[in-house]
């Protein structure tokens, strides 16, 4: 309900209203009177669903547009800041508040005798002027831009662009266009925010609002515009009216609010959340937290080569958090560290360490202790590991070992190559029989001139070539 009501002595058409939410007890009285009509009980219960979500007793202050052919328009609207007592009057471009007692420029404490001072001195501690919205950064501006800021406000409030745009065409100062554009944030104006954009050069702003146009929310589309000025509470409340919490956690990361960013990460855009970690991570990184660095790449699951890289300039924190690790990806990436610097003996525990056998079995051979690779190579099933160690044997011209780890490795062409070139013709029947086609064949021929292979071994291939084509 309404408890001071003031208007502007300059422009009959802005009226301002500070208005209080009702009490319950006032509802309940409202609601069970009998003399009330059906048409004012639900207008009661109305207003205060709308008021029951404000603080307790805070008053909104409520500014409009009053005018005989479109009636009251609502213009703007805020909360009375608990230091203020009510409101006093307005004039373009401020609103004026008495103060409490206990919030004058005296420090909190209550003037007694208020009366004793100048009249002067009395309204400068007492009295307290607010800058209209619109007006921010246009507190000293000539008549000519108020009226037409003013002018600007009415014609978008009723909904009038041509009008609107005529009021400002004229305007060149960029802290105008500014405040213009922060009203189509509350209007939802986005064509006159483009505009205003463009005379105030925000080249990156115009862009952004370009980009947005692609979003299907106009909500969205006007956080954007928010953003661009500076209004991230205003963006923070449109994303989440309109559900785009992807948008809003890009607008916490891109404004350092990690932890809002991670909770709705956490919460609504899980979709993103191993993304937000990752981004987090790199942001402590920068920032020389690397504890928490370390966290967010873990859980961003990016740590098995994003950890050794923020490390490598620290080797000892560096092996302090392999040494903690079990995980085989950040041990192996350590021991081809070592390798690299030459420790081969510590390379290879940690080679073992991480199961890496394709790993060991090259390290043996490149330090020449090829008994100990064909023990891994034995024992592994890693065919990488066992074909690795068939070609340095061929090196070595040990055929018959070659031959072996060939087949263990299923390199079966490459065990038909060995055995034919060396006359293996045992193995080389053997492995032909698990080698391609042409290969079959192509022992076949061999064999045929050959009086060391026995009938009943040539009919077997002769069986085997013609099933592979049937």
């Amino acid at each position: 309900y309404p408890v001071e009501v003031v208007w502007d002595p300059a422009d009959p058409r802005l009226l301002v209203v500070q208005a209080a939410p009702l009490s319950p007890q006032q509802l309940a009285a409202s609601s069970s009177s009998t003399t009330i009509s059906h048409r004012n009980s639900s207008t009661v219960n109305k207003t205060f669903s709308k008021e029951k979500d404000l603080e307790d007793k805070c008053d909104k202050i409520v500014s409009m547009f009053a005018t005989a052919d479109n009636g009251v328009l609502l213009h703007d609207s805020f909360t009375l800041e608990p230091s203020y007592h009510k409101l006093l009057g307005v004039s373009v471009p401020s609103f004026y508040f008495v103060l409490k007692p206990d919030s004058s420029s005296t420090g909190g404490v209550q003037d007694t005798a208020p009366f004793r001072k100048s009249s002067a001195t009395a309204v400068k501690e007492k009295v307290h002027a607010v800058t209209m919205k619109n007006f921010i950064g246009l507190e000293d501006a000539n008549e000519e831009v108020r009226k037409a800021m003013l002018d600007f406000a009415y014609h978008l409030t009723i909904g009038n662009m041509d009008e609107a745009f005529k009021s400002i065409k004229l305007i060149k100062s960029e802290t105008v266009w500014e405040n213009m554009a922060k009203m189509c944030v509350k209007t939802r104006r986005l064509d006159v925010a483009a505009l205003c954009l463009g005379h105030m050069g925000h080249a990156r702003g115009a862009n952004a609002l370009r980009q947005a146009a692609k979003e299907p929310e106009v909500n969205a589309r006007v956080a954007m515009l928010a953003i661009q000025l500076g209004m991230l509470d205003d963006a923070e409340r449109l994303y989440m009216s309109c559900g785009r919490y992807d948008l809003l956690n890009n607008m916490y990361q891109a404004s350092n609010q990690w932890s809002k960013a991670i909770s709705t990460a956490e919460n609504y855009d899980r979709i993103n959340l191993r993304t937000t970690y990752y981004n987090f991570a790199k942001h402590c990184e920068i920032s020389g937290d690397y504890a928490a660095a370390i966290n967010g790449y873990e859980k961003s699951c990016t740590h098995r080569f994003e950890v050794p890289r923020m490390l490598l300039d620290n080797l000892t924190a560096l092996e302090e958090y392999v040494m903690k690790s079990n995980e085989k990806e950040v041990l192996n990436w350590w021991a081809q560290y070592l390798e690299s610097t030459g420790e081969m003996n510590a390379a290879l525990q940690f080679y073992q360490a991480a199961q890496d056998d394709m790993s060991l079995v090259r390290v043996w051979c490149y330090c020449g202790r090829f008994e100990e690779a064909v023990q891994v190579a034995n024992e592994s099933k890693d065919k990488a590991a066992c074909y690795h160690l068939a070609r340095q044997l061929e090196n070595m011209e040990k055929y018959t070992e070659a031959v072996h780890f060939y087949g263990k490795a299923q390199a079966y062409s490459n065990a038909t190559r060995l055995c034919r070139a060396n006359g293996l013709d045992n193995e080389l029947i053997s492995y032909a029989l698990y080698s391609t086609e042409d290969d079959m064949l192509l022992v076949l021929n061999i064999t045929r001139t050959s009086a060391r292979i026995g009938i009943n071994r040539l009919c077997y291939i002769i069986r085997q070539v013609w099933w592979g084509k049937h």
